[in-house]
C-alpha cells in the first residue's frame, strides 16, 4: 500500500529530509495534508482509512522535526568494536 511506504520513509527519513530540504520540504508535507490525503478520505476505503490516520498523525505532530532515536547509537557502538 503506497501510504504506509510513505510514512516509513517520512518516520525513517523525514527528519534528514526537513533538515537538509528545509522549507520545500515542508511544501511536500504541506500538498500531501491539504490535497492527497483528503482525497483518499473521501474514498472510503477501510484499509486505507488507518493508514490515512497515521500518516495525519504524523504530520500534525511534526514527528519529522524529532530526530530519530539510536540514529547514531549503532554506528558509535560498532566503530567502538571496530577498533577496541
Amino acid at each position: 500500500m503506497l501510504l504506509t511506504e510513505i510514512l516509513v520513509l517520512f518516520q525513517m527519513a523525514g527528519f534528514a529530509l526537513h533538515k537538509k530540504y528545509g522549507s520545500q520540504f515542508l511544501k511536500i508535507l504541506d500538498v500531501i495534508s491539504r490535497c492527497f490525503l483528503p482525497a483518499l478520505k473521501d474514498q472510503g476505503n477501510k484499509m486505507q482509512s488507518e493508514a490515512v490516520n497515521n500518516l495525519q498523525n504524523y504530520l500534525n505532530d511534526k514527528i519529522y522535526l524529532q530526530e530519530p532515536e539510536g540514529q547514531y547509537l549503532v554506528q558509535q557502538l560498532l566503530s567502538k568494536e571496530l577498533f577496541m
